[in-house]
């Protein structure tokens, strides 16, 4: 991860707060909190209610940040080393791919949750079908979910570092290179997730302190651009594992290595 960002720390850094950090920043600056609900139903619509009053900008701030970690893999993983235009030209090109692999994603994940469910559900009717048994076989039924994430978890950077990209051919490439590793990519990306939660907790906690001291808008606007640099160091620092991870597995990747 430190090799990779050293030797294209300019071009990364540039992507990163166009397209990682300013997204973040128009979200938290102009959009309102969503509403406090005393109940969770009352908090689920009001989540609902808050996205459809703000899809519009919400995706398109989706966008920006889906395209930008694109263009940051196809910096990273380019061979030989591409310029910062190039990468995001190239960005450009595989957008299509991109909805085509987020489609595939979405249908496996589903078949996975249904078949999951389901076998979960059996088992619950043997042992009785009481709400304690039905939870814990709900629980157990999520790690093939998680699992199935740990091995497509490679999908978009295989798709950025192929010089013929297809979706169905990243997203197959990614669970064939993750054999055997699915749980240890998993388990390092929960690691890195959990410390940046800590480090976000922590950083909210001092900013919202000190933007409760300030004057509204001062305060507004400070929370704005912590927060938004929080989500930004954890945009990047998931996108150069994901990155690292793939120039690694890669190498021994036999399909990869005869250019197939």
């Amino acid at each position: 991860m430190v090799a990779l960002f050293a030797a294209h720390r300019e071009g990364v850094g540039a992507l990163a707060g166009v397209f990682l950090f300013l997204p973040n920043l128009a979200i938290n600056l102009f959009l309102p909190e969503p509403k406090v609900a005393a109940t969770p139903a009352d908090f689920a619509n009001a989540l609902v209610a808050f996205y459809q009053a703000h899809w519009l900008s919400i995706g398109g701030a989706l966008l920006a940040l889906q395209l930008g970690t694109l263009a940051l893999l196809v910096l990273l993983l380019a061979k030989p080393a591409g310029t910062l235009g190039a990468s995001l030209r190239r960005a450009l090109q595989l957008v299509p791919g991109l909805i085509g692999l987020w489609a595939a994603m979405v249908l496996l994940f589903l078949l996975v949750t249904l078949v999951s469910l389901f076998v979960a559900g059996i088992f619950a009717a043997l042992f009785g079908g009481g709400m304690a048994i039905r939870i814990l076989f709900i629980l157990i039924a999520l790690v093939p979910v998680v699992y199935c994430y740990g091995r497509t978890m490679l999908s978009l950077a295989a798709m950025a570092g192929d010089p013929q990209p297809n979706p169905i051919d990243a997203l197959f490439r990614s669970i064939r290179m993750t054999r055997g590793f699915g749980w240890t990519l998993l388990g390092g990306f929960m690691l890195l997730l959990s410390a940046m939660i800590l480090f976000g907790a922590l950083a909210g906690g001092i900013s919202g302190a000190l933007s409760a001291a300030l004057p509204a808008a001062v305060g507004h606007s400070l929370s704005a651009i912590v927060n938004s640099a929080i989500s930004t160091s954890g945009g990047l620092l998931s996108t150069l594992y994901v990155a690292a991870a793939y120039t690694q597995l890669s190498s021994a990747d036999p399909l990869y290595k005869s250019g197939t």
